[in-house]
């Protein structure tokens, strides 16, 4: 398990890209016109994958990869809001659209001493219309999101719950993408492949 879990921190951040996708449903054809690459090259990334997973399928490598972020995004949490509240409890919500990733991460966050995660949000539009409602510390967001993304939603919140501190989760390494998270309003981000935080 702990080659498994070493392996994962390995991958290259087109390999993330494309185990994400493989999790989402999508064939390797679909994975080909996203990627914009060819239908071979999407199955070399598979199998350069489940060798550096030493996972014996696909089934077997997404289930380690869901296990890999939620357990980095956590201790990410525990990280930032540690250094970031002098308060009792601090709460959190999640902007993720991978329904096992977010509701494991509640799981984790709630078994946790003064921490707490109530509200879950799967997309961007759900989250801008109902996060002003229910007021939380932090709110972890993914870029890649269905429709509009983690960046959009960011700015749009940014002005309707200031009191929310926001941290981007990514397998986006581009510079610019990360800049312009900061710059609508994060206050910190972590690549899902490095297991280290990093605040703006």
């Amino acid at each position: 398990m702990e080659n498994s879990e070493s392996g994962v921190a390995t991958l290259t951040k087109r390999e993330q890209h494309v185990i994400e996708l493989l999790h989402k449903g999508m064939t390797y054809g679909e994975i080909s016109t996203e990627c914009r690459i060819a239908v071979g090259t999407v199955k070399q990334h598979v199998h350069h994958i489940l060798h550096k997973m030493e996972a014996p399928n696909k089934t077997v490598a997404i289930n380690l990869w869901l296990d890999w972020k939620k357990t980095i995004l956590f201790d990410y949490i525990w990280a930032y809001c540690k250094f970031s509240y002098m308060k009792s409890s601090i709460s959190v919500a999640i902007l993720e659209d991978l329904a096992e990733v977010a509701e494991g991460l509640k799981t984790l966050i709630n078994g946790q001493n003064g921490m707490e995660c109530q509200h879950t949000y799967s997309n961007a539009e759900d989250a801008i219309t109902f996060l002003p409602h229910h007021p939380t510390d932090v709110l972890i967001v993914d870029i890649g999101l269905p429709r509009l993304s983690g960046i959009e939603a960011i700015s749009q919140l940014s002005a309707s719950c200031p009191q929310t501190q926001f941290c981007i989760f990514t397998v986006y390494e581009e510079d610019e993408k990360i800049f312009q998270s900061l710059k609508v309003g994060a206050k910190g981000y972590i690549l899902k492949k490095c297991p280290g935080a990093k605040n703006h």
